[in-house]
């Protein structure tokens, strides 16, 4: 067990002396896989981010560019079968050591978290791979960043200044829906005894983000449409904050230029599943998270105010 230094807060399961070996090399940089990967799209406003149809089966060449064997695969419990993406993590069981840490729940709380770092502290990998929504994805930040600190998760979602550890494990993120945006983020909502929490740091920005609109096509009816709808408001928002740049603003129009039209023709059809509203619809969500983090401090601001 850690034993808590003076100031510390509570400790969690675990010591940086007994997990397992592995760090995370910061030579092994992914913004070059875009060379090998023809057909797949580079989002802007991340350093290695990737759409297209069939970017979820460069999983592996990505792992072994990273140079990386154990893998905290993380995700919840319909969506990660559902989407077909437990295919992926399948094929790589062979050349790879996995452990998953699933069932996270809609709008995580510190309870996930906690567990989460536990179990990276006792596996000790080498990569986590966040597979699901904006809470699974959530997640898979926060236990990758907070597994490294001395502080309880609790004292660093509270005082973001005693995060002084860096991430010692890879992080890879694939989204199953198109809305949140987290993949493109470095955010990460936790709930601490009811109250929202954001982890903002430099660090919980994925590694690497392969973004296929394929994963997407289980969605259910009324998630599709709730998370459209989130990747249009996070688009409207950012244009119209006080806090846009115009690289901001630029990505904002792109968004909404994917968005809309897709949008419109679901609501015409009533079919999400149509690949062009798919394919749309994960591209534009993508363009709206990377400029979220310029709008951030007045994400939703004005809908509370108005």
């Amino acid at each position: 067990m850690l034993t808590p230094r003076p100031g510390d807060g509570d400790p969690v399961t675990g010591s940086p002396g007994e997990r397992a070996s592995g760090t995370w090399p910061a030579e092994n940089n992914p913004a070059g896989f875009a060379d090998a990967w023809p057909g797949l799209k580079r989002i802007p406003g991340h350093p290695a981010a990737y759409v297209g149809r069939g970017s979820a089966e460069r999983l592996g060449d990505a792992l072994a560019q990273l140079h990386v064997k154990r893998l905290l695969v993380v995700h919840g419990r319909t969506s990660y079968e559902r989407s077909g993406a437990h295919r992926f993590i399948t094929a790589l069981s062979g050349r790879h050591e996995v452990e998953h840490f699933d069932g996270v729940q809609p709008n995580p709380g510190i309870e996930q978290i906690r567990a989460g770092i536990t179990t990276m502290r006792r596996f000790g990998p080498e990569a986590v791979i966040g597979i699901g929504g904006g809470s699974s994805l959530d997640v898979a930040k926060a236990i990758a960043v907070l597994a490294e600190q001395r502080r309880s998760p609790e004292d660093c979602l509270r005082h973001p200044e005693v995060i002084t550890e860096v991430r010692r494990c890879a992080l890879v993120l694939m989204p199953t829906t198109a809305g949140s945006g987290s993949e493109m983020t470095q955010f990460a909502t936790v709930y601490v005894e009811g109250r929202k929490r954001s982890l903002d740091v430099d660090q919980a920005r994925a590694d690497l983000a392969l973004i296929d609109q394929d994963l997407t096509e289980s969605l259910p009816l009324g998630d599709s449409v709730s998370t459209g709808l989130d990747a249009l408001a996070q688009s409207i928002e950012s244009y119209w904050s006080v806090a846009a740049t115009p690289a901001s603003q630029t990505l904002a129009l792109d968004a909404l230029g994917r968005l809309l039209p897709a949008l419109a023709l679901a609501a015409d059809t009533g079919v999400f599943s149509d690949p062009r509203v798919r394919t749309e619809l994960a591209h534009g969500a993508s363009l709206a998270g990377p400029r979220s983090t310029s709008a951030a401090p007045l994400r939703h601001m004005p809908c509370r105010t108005t």
